[in-house]
């Protein structure tokens, strides 16, 4: 078989792990022969993103591994920079979604019931990574992250919507389309939680665009859902069943329990 260039072999991971294939991507990754030791490092952190993604996604498996297997490749390159600085990125989001959706139970939102420590520990892990990062794709995910941690674990909505403002700033357009969908994704829930539903609305509707330019399928799912819920509450019910209807079917093709669930609420008027 002829050898694969590692940048190409990566690029092209990236892009089934963005039309949800998790599985076809790692093993195309697994099955990578000769590749240099940076290659090799950044092939086993894109192996722990995937493992981290079907976690949130599908809520199945356990990330450790992969994590651990990364963190092996990694020991001779420079830390705090390129694969290092994404492992790390990948542990904090790892450990906030452990904490935001305990094993088998739904997602518990705010500092209620949670160790103070725990959350305080989480907040500067994130706040290191915002002031390290070393290039703008990488500022907007730590800044996100950040984000993340303020809103949905530390009930500091204000902080949140700051620090996604910042994440979506660093953004260069059509290069970090999949990372400004995000942040407008969270600034959109910011606005719906303010009352301003139709800021939320056009927000939700540009992140489920940018979301469809980078070929993010889950992500364009999840902003379907949330457009549906919205049309919902306006009393569009033909035109969210139309939405939530889409989303499940999709959903249910791809293993996204979540997703799936929350369609079928949609439909059923809850």
């Amino acid at each position: 078989m002829a050898e694969v260039d590692g940048g190409l072999l990566l690029e092209a991971a990236q892009a089934l792990v963005r039309a949800a294939e998790w599985e076809l991507a790692d093993r195309l990754l697994a099955s990578a022969g000769n590749l240099d030791r940076a290659e090799r490092a950044r092939l086993a952190v894109t192996r722990a993103q995937i493992a981290v993604e079907v976690r949130q996604w599908r809520g199945t498996g356990d990330p450790a591994p992969a994590i651990d297997a990364a963190t092996a490749a990694l020991p001779d390159l420079p830390a705090g920079r390129g694969a290092a600085f994404d492992l790390d990125l990948l542990r904090l989001f790892r450990d906030y979604w452990t904490e935001l959706v305990p094993e088998g139970a739904a997602p518990h939102l705010g500092p209620a019931g949670r160790d103070p420590a725990g959350l305080d520990e989480l907040r500067d892990r994130a706040a290191c990574l915002v002031a390290a990062a070393p290039d703008r794709r990488r500022s907007a995910r730590a800044a996100f992250y950040a984000g993340l941690i303020a809103d949905n674990l530390r009930g500091e909505p204000d902080l949140a919507r700051d620090l996604f403002t910042r994440a979506l700033a660093a953004c260069r357009p059509g290069a970090d389309d999949d990372f400004a969908a995000e942040a407008l994704r969270h600034l959109g829930g910011s606005a719906q939680a303010a009352g301003d539903l139709e800021t939320a609305r056009q927000q939700w509707e540009r992140s489920a665009e940018l979301a469809q330019h980078a070929g993010w399928l889950p992500l364009v799912l999840a902003q379907q859902a949330l457009l549906a819920e919205l049309a919902a509450a306006r009393g569009d019910t033909a035109g969210a069943g139309m939405l939530a209807r889409e989303v499940g079917r999709w959903a249910a093709s791809l293993g996204l329990a979540r997703l799936r669930s929350q369609a079928g609420a949609i439909i059923r008027g809850r």
